[in-house]
Order: structure tokens, then sequence, then C-alpha cells
């Protein structure tokens, strides 16, 4: 279920890139001008969009998220909420908070490479919290002045899992996928 909304999520949102997409240009500037003035709208806003991620288990986890990027600068933050119903336990209603902050660099016109450090918590009936905390480094594409598409990949990462307070060093084992709108 959770592939399917985000299919559907990110077919509409391509789909409707082009609605938003500045397709005017001013023919009286030299070209450089106006070059340098096309590329001046995809230095940064407020976003909100969504994010799939591998976390705990390889699961895959969908957060909606908030956040602030510009040309060398990102932020943002992620909710994901679960409600679990077990046979012959009692139901589990689980929360997911993700974040990353870091910096960019523009690669090529809308293309930047961002790197940084990145958190994830879940809260669970049961304690301790696991948590992950680490370094990721990404690409994120400006399909438009008000999309924007994002994969990162984390390198590194500490987790601590809730089930005996079990703790592993994963290398190169999750990422994340994001499509956002830009205001």
């Amino acid at each position: 279920m959770l592939k399917k909304t985000f299919l559907i999520t990110s077919v509409a949102s391509f789909s409707c890139s082009g609605l938003f997409a500045d397709q005017k240009y001013d023919n009286t500037r030299d070209s450089k001008d106006r070059t340098t003035k096309e590329y001046e709208k995809y230095c940064g806003g407020f976003t909100l969009g969504t994010t799939i991620s591998n976390g705990q288990y390889n699961e895959l986890d969908n957060f909606i998220t908030v956040g602030y990027f510009n040309s060398c600068f990102l932020f943002d933050f992620g909710v994901n909420y679960q409600h679990i119903n077990f046979r012959h336990r009692d139901d589990q209603n689980k929360w997911g908070f993700l974040s990353h902050l870091g910096g960019r660099a523009r690669l090529y016109r809308n293309l930047f490479f961002s790197g940084g450090v990145f958190g994830m918590i879940r809260t669970k009936p049961t304690n301790p919290h696991p948590y992950a905390v680490g370094v990721f480094t990404g690409l994120d594409f400006q399909i438009s002045r008000h999309f924007l598409l994002s994969g990162k990949i984390y390198p590194f990462n500490f987790e601590r899992r809730s089930n005996n307070n079990t703790k592993f060093y994963e290398v190169f084992e999750t990422g994340s996928l994001n499509i956002s709108y830009v205001f």
C-alpha cells in the first residue's frame, strides 16, 4: 500500500510539474544575463513533500516532510505514523521522525550535490526508543521552479534497535527518496 501511495504521489507530481514551470524568456537582454536569471529561481525556498525511506529492518517508511533550502544549505523534518493491529496482542501506535541538516553545492544548472547529518527516531510503547544517526550524501534535482526531487544515501550510520538494546553500524544500507513542492 505504501508503494502504491508513493507511486501515485510521484506520478501526479511529475505530471503537474509542467503547469508551474516558468517558460518565459526575456529576449531583450544578452544570453549571460538571461541564463543567470533563469537559474536564480533554483536558489531555494520552503518545501512540503513526501519522503520514502528504508529504515529499521529495511522496512519502507513514508514521511510527510517540511523543510527549507537555499543554494548552500538544507534542512528538513519529517513525521510518520503507523497503527499496527495484532491478532492476539494489543495494537501498537508508532511515530517516526526523520531530519536532515547539511550543505548543498550546485553541480550543473538545476542539479545539486548535498551532504550532511541525519537523525531518525521512533516512538514505541516499549522502551528504549530505536534511533539512527549518521551522515548522508545525495543529489537534488529541481525539476521546475516548484518541484524538487531529492535522493539520499547514508554511507555510514549508527542504529539502535528496540529489541534487547541491539546496536548496529551500517555502511551503505539505507537511503531515502523525496519529492517536494517548493514555495
